[in-house]
């Protein structure tokens, strides 16, 4: 799912973690605040996740460790701070 250059604000919906086969979600080139849902670990088909260029703030959460598939993982250009959880970096390097 592409939803990317938008001007979506607010957050990221916990409801997303319904989508549990999403295999491609790139929100990028948005206005998005507040932090990264644990519900996003649900997604457990993602492969790609592309938040960059948003206002995200707070920390990754280490639930995302559960992302057994994710290949590219992008929060760059956020207010992120903290390490990125060795799960996913591994994955992702």
């Amino acid at each position: 799912m592409d939803l990317s250059i938008n001007q979506f604000s607010n957050g990221i919906p916990r409801e997303i973690g319904v989508l549990q086969n999403l295999v491609y979600l790139s929100l990028r080139h948005n206005k998005l605040q507040g932090s990264i849902p644990d519900s996003v670990s649900n997604l457990v088909g993602l492969e790609f996740q592309d938040l960059s260029h948003n206002n995200i703030s707070g920390t990754i959460p280490k639930s995302l460790e559960k992302l057994q598939n994710l290949k590219y993982f992008n929060v760059s250009i956020n207010k992120l701070y903290g390490e990125i959880p060795s799960g996913v970096l591994s994955r992702t390097s």
